[in-house]
C-alpha cells in the first residue's frame, strides 16, 4: 500500500529545501527534469521515495489579454 504525505513551504525554493531535507535526513536528492512536472528533486531510500517539487506561485497571476476590438 502506498502512503503519501504532502508538506509545503513558502520560505524556501525547491532547490534549497532539497539541500535542507537532505542534510537533516542524510539523503542525496538528485535533480530530475520532466516535460510535465518541470524540475523536481528525488531521493530513494531502502523503504521509500521522497520527491520535492515546486508549486506555481498563486500570487503571481497571469494578466488577462483584452479581446481585440474590430
Amino acid at each position: 500500500m502506498t502512503d503519501h504525505h504532502l508538506y509545503g513551504t513558502s520560505t524556501h525554493t525547491a532547490d534549497e529545501l532539497a539541500r535542507l531535507v537532505g542534510d537533516r535526513l542524510g539523503l542525496v536528492f538528485t535533480e530530475r527534469n520532466s516535460d510535465y512536472r518541470g524540475t523536481y528533486y528525488l531521493a530513494d531510500t531502502r523503504d521509500s521515495r521522497i520527491e520535492i517539487q515546486p508549486n506555481p506561485n498563486p500570487r503571481r497571476r497571469r494578466r488577462r489579454r483584452r479581446p481585440l476590438r474590430p
